[in-house]
Formats: C-alpha cells, sequence, structure tokens
C-alpha cells in the first residue's frame, strides 16, 4: 500500500536527481581543467547517471507505476501529496514529463468523480503545463482543452484563494498560446480568435484589475499576443490560397501586431523584437500594403541591417536566422535581382544559418522552430546543384545541433569506416549488387562507396535530430507510448531527405536501419528492406549502429553497457535474421578488426566525447 510519505519520498528523491543530473551536465561543459582529468570526471560522471538512471526507476516503478497502471487507488490524501509537488516540478528541468502526465490523468478522474472543483483544476492545470512542455501539435491542442476546463470555472476567481486565482490567471493567457500553436490550417482559427477574445475580457474585469499588483498582467497578455500574431507567419507561408477566406483572422493578427510593435517603439525602440518586426511586416503583406516584391526588399533591407550588428550576438542571428531567413528566401525570386544575386543571397542565408547550429547547441521542443529551419533548407537546397554542399549544410543543422546526436553519429561513422575498410581488404564481393557488379568495379569505386558510407552513417539517425519530440531516455525507462514516439525516426529521417532531390540517396539508410536483415523484424513493421538497392549499406550502418548503441558506458544510462566481446556474440546469435552474416562473421573471423572496434569504443569514444562537448561550450 501506497502512503503520502512514499509520494514525498517519491518527489524529494526525484527533485534531487534532477539537480544531479543539471550538476552533471555542468561539469561535462566546464573545459577549466586539463583533458585526461575531463575524461576522468566523464567516467565518474556517466557512473553517477546510471544511478540517477537505476534510482529513478525503481522509484518510479515502485511507487507512481502502480497508480497509472490502476493497481493503486487513490485517497484524497495521496492525491493532494502529488498535487503539492506538481508545482515544484513544473519549475524544474523535467526529464519525465509523460510519467508526470500519465499520474495527472488518473488524478482528474479522481477528484472529477468525487466533485473536488479546486484540486481537479490544478490537476487539469498542470496537465496543461506538461502537455505544452512536449511541443507537438497535438499535445498543444491537448493543453488548450484541459487549460479551458480551468478557465470554464472562472466565477471561481472571485472567491478563491491565491493559488486557484493565479491558476485560472495562467490558464487564459496559455489557452492563447496553446489555441494558435495548435492550428493546422489556415481556416482552422476560430478557437484561436476566441480564446484572444475571452482572455482580453476576463483581464479588464473589475475582481481580475484589483489583483493586478499580484500578476502582471501587461507582460502576460503581450507574450499571448506575440504567439498568436506569429502563428498567421506559419499559416499562411506555404498557403496564400488561403489568405482570402481568414481576413477575419489576418486582420485582427495585424491589429495585435500593431498594438505591439506600437508598444515596444514606445519603450525600447532600440531594441525592437526581431521576430515582431518580422511577423508585423509579413501580416502587412498579406492585408495588401505590399505587394510581394516590395515585401522582399522591406525584409532583407532589415534582414542585412541587422546581421551587421548581430555577427557579435549568436542570439540574435540565430533569432534572424529562425524567424526572417524563411521569409527572405520565400520571397527571394520575387525580386528584381539575378538569378546569380539570388542564389547569393540564399546561399548567405544558409551560411549563416549553418554558422549558427555549428556553433551553438541547439536544443528545442519547438514543433514552429524546427519546421521553419527545415523550410529554410528546404528552399536553399532544392535550387543547388552542389551535393557536398547540401549535404554539410544538413549534417551541420540537423545532426551536429547537440552534443548527443553529434557523439552518435561520429561515432557510427567510425566503426561503419572501420568494417568498410576491412570488407574492401578482405571480402570486397560483399559489396557485389545491382549498383557495382563486379569485384573490380567494387575496387574500382572505393573511394565513392567510402564517401557514401562515411555519409549515410552520419546521416542515419537525421529523423531523431530533427524530431521535436524530445523523449528523455537518461533518466529513466521509457514508457510504451514513447517508444513508439522513438519508433517513427526512420520514417521521418526518409521523408526529410526525400525532400532534398540530392540527398534522396540515403534515405534507405535512414528508413531501413532499424529492420532486421531478413526484413522479418524491427521498424517501421511494413517496411521492406530486402528490396532495397542500398540494403549492404543499410546491413553495415545497423551493425554499426548496434555496436555503438550497446558498448557506450559513458552517455546511454539506460542501459548497462557491454562489452565488445558480448556484443559480438549477440551479433553472431543474430546472424542471417537480424544482421547480415558476411559482415558479422568477418568481425568474428578477424582479430585485427576486432582490437580497431575495441580501441574506437574505449579510448576514442572519449576523445569524441571531449571534443563534440568542448565544441559546445
Amino acid at each position: 500500500m501506497v502512503k503520502s510519505s512514499d509520494v514525498k519520498q517519491f518527489y524529494e528523491k526525484y527533485m534531487d536527481n534532477i539537480e544531479r543530473e543539471n550538476k552533471i551536465q555542468a561539469d561535462m561543459r566546464d573545459f577549466s581543467i586539463p583533458e585526461e582529468e575531463w575524461k576522468i570526471r566523464l567516467r565518474e560522471n556517466s557512473i553517477e547517471r546510471r544511478k540517477i538512471y537505476l534510482e529513478n526507476e525503481n522509484l518510479i516503478y515502485s511507487i507512481m507505476k502502480p497508480f497509472i497502471d490502476g493497481e493503486e487507488e487513490f485517497t484524497d490524501e495521496l492525491g493532494d501529496a502529488i498535487l503539492k509537488y506538481m508545482d515544484l516540478l513544473s519549475r524544474a528541468d523535467v526529464q519525465n514529463i509523460n510519467i508526470t502526465i500519465g499520474i495527472l490523468d488518473k488524478i482528474i478522474d479522481y477528484y472529477k468523480k468525487r466533485d473536488n472543483l479546486h484540486s481537479y483544476m490544478k490537476a487539469c492545470y498542470y496537465k496543461a503545463f506538461f502537455e505544452q512542455k512536449c511541443g507537438d501539435i497535438s499535445n498543444y491542442y491537448t493543453a488548450y482543452e484541459y487549460f479551458t476546463k480551468v478557465t470554464i470555472h472562472k466565477d471561481e476567481f472571485e472567491k478563491s484563494d491565491y493559488d486557484i486565482k493565479e491558476i485560472i490567471v495562467y490558464s487564459f493567457v496559455n489557452r492563447v498560446y496553446c489555441s494558435a500553436l495548435s492550428i493546422r490550417k489556415g481556416d482552422d482559427n476560430k478557437e484561436a480568435l476566441l480564446a484572444l477574445d475571452e482572455a482580453e475580457e476576463f483581464f479588464s474585469k473589475k475582481e481580475v484589475i484589483e489583483c493586478g499588483e499580484e500578476f502582471d498582467f501587461d507582460r502576460m497578455l503581450i507574450r499571448a499576443k506575440r504567439v498568436f500574431v506569429s502563428v498567421a507567419n506559419d499559416l499562411f507561408f506555404d498557403n496564400e490560397d488561403d489568405i482570402d477566406k481568414n481576413r477575419q483572422y489576418i486582420n485582427r493578427a495585424f491589429e495585435k501586431a500593431t498594438e505591439l510593435f506600437d508598444y515596444e517603439t514606445e519603450v525600447n525602440p532600440d531594441n525592437i523584437s526581431i521576430k515582431l518586426v518580422a511577423d508585423y511586416t509579413y501580416l502587412k503583406y498579406l492585408i495588401g500594403l505590399y505587394g510581394k516584391h516590395e515585401f522582399f526588399n522591406e525584409i532583407y533591407t532589415f534582414y542585412i541591417k541587422k546581421r551587421k550588428k548581430a555577427l557579435s550576438e549568436p542570439g540574435m542571428v540565430k533569432s534572424l536566422v529562425i524567424n526572417v531567413a524563411p521569409l527572405v528566401v520565400r520571397f527571394c525570386d520575387c525580386s528584381d535581382m539575378t538569378w546569380q544575386g539570388r542564389q547569393e543571397v540564399k546561399f548567405d542565408i544558409l551560411n549563416d544559418l549553418c554558422d549558427v547550429y555549428a556553433n551553438h547547441e541547439i536544443k528545442t521542443q519547438n514543433y514552429y522552430v524546427n519546421q521553419k529551419v527545415w523550410k529554410v533548407l528546404d528552399s536553399i537546397l532544392r535550387t543547388t546543384s552542389e551535393n557536398d554542399f547540401a549535404k554539410h549544410c544538413i549534417i551541420d543543422i540537423a545532426v551536429m545541433s547537440d552534443a548527443e546526436s553529434a557523439i552518435h553519429a561520429v561515432m557510427v561513422r567510425k566503426i561503419a569506416m572501420a568494417l568498410a575498410e576491412k570488407i574492401f581488404e578482405l571480402r570486397p564481393e560483399i559489396l557485389v549488387d545491382n549498383n557495382y557488379t563486379t569485384v573490380e568495379s567494387v575496387l574500382k569505386e572505393h573511394k565513392n562507396i567510402m564517401n557514401y558510407i562515411n555519409d549515410a552513417a552520419v546521416l542515419h539517425d537525421i529523423g531523431k535530430s530533427l524530431c521535436f519530440e524530445k523523449v528523455n531516455n537518461y533518466f529513466r525507462k521509457i514508457t510504451e507510448a514513447e517508444f513508439e514516439i522513438i519508433k517513427r525516426h526512420p520514417v521521418d529521417g526518409a521523408m526529410l531527405l526525400d525532400k532534398v532531390p540530392l540527398m534522396s540517396k540515403y534515405r534507405d539508410i535512414c528508413y531501413y536501419h532499424h529492420k532486421y536483415y531478413n526484413g522479418k523484424g524491427g521498424y517501421p513493421e511494413d517496411a521492406d528492406n530486402t528490396r532495397s538497392d542500398k540494403k549492404i549499406y543499410v546491413d553495415l550502418i545497423t551493425i554499426a549502429d548496434t555496436i555503438d548503441s550497446a558498448t557506450d558506458s559513458i552517455g546511454r544510462s539506460y542501459n548497462a553497457s557491454k562489452s565488445l566481446k558480448v556484443v559480438l556474440c549477440e551479433l553472431k546469435d543474430g546472424k542471417g535474421t537480424r544482421y547480415n552474416p558476411d559482415i558479422v562473421e568477418l568481425i568474428e573471423e578477424n582479430r585485427e578488426l576486432f582490437e580497431v572496434l575495441k580501441r574506437i569504443t574505449l579510448r576514442e569514444r572519449e576523445d569524441i566525447y571531449y571534443q563534440i562537448y568542448k565544441r559546445f561550450s
């Protein structure tokens, strides 16, 4: 029987573990010590992370999971104990959103059945808050629905204590935010308009105004209006056919953009938000104050002006390339520039984008940020015939934008290249396929094949790198629902690469690298890797990916690492079903290759961790 003291123990320990994890992350970005000392600290921290993982898993599965699975019944005492810690958890760097949401779903049902309105409102608010942090369109809409479950009880405001007043206030603001971000198409904006109207009406009530000293209404409404305004940019960026039938929404967005712009011009004229200027200027185009040519001149002039000022300020450059660059690229072909001039503008912007992502770790769950970045890539790379240029841009932006994905990509590349070199040396016939039909043609194309394997290895997980739903499996065992999210990354990666014709030759590597060799297991379930003309390269990357994942004793705290010898035994057990038998046998039979792989997965792994983390420090 779980007691309230158990719940208290869980949250106190869990909050402590969040602090421990944050300290580890800070340690890994501290390069004030010599390299060898840093690597010792890295090893110590990996042991500590594994301890944190096991502690969290034990706590969750012994105390909290029984509630989620319906094996344990709530009481008022237990429910109140959990709600007490939700505020603290909401202010922390939460690593466990889906487990938290699962608990809240149960508490919401419990308090609804017991007609405990205020506790029900609190649970709905926290459910919405954590859904919002997941960052997907569907999560935003769910958050909007649960914030609405709070705001419909606005009459409780005057007679409630501070906690409930605060929840109602923030629900009105965040409801605007989430309703706007959950719009899927241009004509699906009625709820966002209604949410903004109701928020403004609520904040104009006498009893609410009298609480002005407790709540900064102006700041909160400004934030909500900014999101409402910025969504217009995303809605009509590629859907200008929807403009005429959405005049009400566009006019309202322009009205709010004008209010915000006038306000910032008055209070902060020298530092007006780049994003606001971009959205305001684009809305001028949408309501007809600019033609396409005039709009391009206006937005490109602004980009150049700010870019000169922003070169020494990475945050400003990031804002420019995320919020302004898509508009410049989108309307560039409407300018009176020559074709060569337009290409130079696009490449300059792409270089700016690469600089930001290559030199500063970018982690975001923001669906719209990722979509805007990909729009820039897609728009520019479709027009270039330079394959290497396209490849390096995608790698810099989509793969090397955070430490974990960069480390894994580099490790898989090193392992795959070591395997490939030994194949060329001892068993080149393994690479004979429909592309290279003889051993002689394989040997003749050694350089091209190695280059392909190098790039394919780095790009194999691109779907995970650009995924806007981040599942943190470093902190505790993931749920089945979270695993379903992770299983989408091969499809996402293939779709991304398909968008750029020059990169489509790598799409099968992304799509099939989690399928079994014989096509009868793994995922995506309906994918048939046996028909791919890149199958041997898929097989090679699959084995390299497996070796890195299984032997990583540093970064993958969700699994106890295995020795290369144990991994080789597992490869042998899966030979012919899960793994390519020719490649597995090559590793089995060649001691020199085994030692090379052992060196890569031990000493060279630490070197890669050091290089990647130092890059982002």
